[in-house]
């Protein structure tokens, strides 16, 4: 989903298994050249997302980036970390 002309939101369903309906969603900002940063992040912070988004910066691997991000909802949503 196409947040601004700078911005994409994603929205991930199908992560919580008590609540399959449930969005999960990450804001990225892609305002600066080749850059991109996280500005929302819901309805869980995942610890680790300036890690994910400096390996996005340096790959520019935006598929990988979208997967990595379902995998730590569920996980951090299951409680393993």
């Amino acid at each position: 989903q196409t947040h601004t002309d700078e911005c994409i939101k994603i929205i991930f369903t199908n992560v919580n298994p008590k609540n399959m309906q449930m969005p999960f969603s990450v804001t990225i900002d892609h305002s600066a050249a080749d850059k991109y940063s996280v500005k929302e992040c819901h309805p869980i912070q995942i610890p680790d997302l300036p890690s994910i988004t400096s390996a996005l910066n340096q790959t520019h691997d935006f598929c990988q980036f979208v997967c990595r991000l379902r995998r730590r909802f569920e996980e951090l949503l299951s409680g393993s970390q």
